[in-house]
């Protein structure tokens, strides 16, 4: 019997679902060419795409992770929650019989809380790959999809995950207690498919703050422990049980996920 039926069936009364923070809404800035290197729309148009189209590469490989909304900047910025952008600096081949076509993009990314402008993380990613086919022009190379399945289109794709899986490892978990039952066990809005794990340890904080260079929560009143869980829902067991360490519904609960 899923859980939270079991609640309902002995008497715990759940507040209406309120949804705090997800998904996360991420806003994703242009990124600048800065490298040597230039992609076309097409073979006879003379601009350069190369930025724009990583863009699209981050914007979707963020959008695999259920606890983002992503958006492209322009679009609806003010509403944001997290703004994530930055610049290419450097892409190189490099060409050997023996080892075949290297392909390497650096990516500097720096990710901003729309609120009070405040840096989370400003730091350079880079991404490499390699294919075994010998014979390779690099002049050929001019629109994406010929990029795509090259060395360098590897390194691109590599650099982009990479900065998903940072701005993830950035933001924390935060879910809001909808429910609690007699011996103190707590029920929040957030469950399996936004990215809670059974034995996470989630922590009742006091006040929030941001600090130089990382987001730093306030003091740990209370932790609690994911002992079951459903798709947008899990229970949590606390592990200091005296009444004043316990959340009340609408408290908030976060598990830190920071690097």
């Amino acid at each position: 019997m899923r859980f939270l039926t079991w609640l309902i069936l002995t008497g715990v009364v759940l507040c209406a679902s309120v949804s705090f923070s997800y998904p996360i809404r991420i806003g994703v800035l242009p990124f600048k060419n800065s490298s040597s290197f230039v992609i076309y729309p097409d073979k006879y148009t003379v601009e350069d795409v190369f930025g724009r189209n990583f863009t699209k590469e981050v914007a979707e490989v963020l959008m695999l992770s259920p606890r983002f909304e992503v958006f492209f900047a322009d679009e609806d910025a003010e509403s944001v929650n997290y703004l994530v952008g930055g610049k290419i600096v450097r892409c190189f081949f490099h060409t050997s019989h023996f080892i075949g076509t290297r392909g390497r993009a650096g990516v500097w990314v720096e990710a901003f809380m729309v609120k009070d402008r405040k840096i989370v993380f400003k730091k350079l990613f880079v991404g490499e790959d390699r294919t075994y086919s010998p014979i390779f022009n690099p002049k050929t190379i001019r629109t994406w999809s010929d990029l795509y399945h090259t060395a360098l289109g590897g390194a691109v794709r590599k650099a982009a995950v990479m900065i998903a899986d940072e701005v993830s490892a950035y933001l924390p978990l935060v879910g809001r207690v909808v429910g609690v039952t007699e011996n103190g066990n707590a029920i929040i809005d957030i469950g399996e498919e936004d990215g809670v794990k059974m034995g996470m340890i989630f922590e009742l904080r006091t006040k929030t703050r941001i600090a130089k260079e990382k987001a730093v929560w306030g003091r740990v009143k209370s932790r609690y422990k994911v002992v079951a869980l459903e798709l947008h829902r899990a229970l949590l067991r606390p592990l200091l049980t005296k009444k004043k360490f316990l959340a009340k519904r609408g408290d908030i609960l976060i598990h830190g996920v920071y690097p």
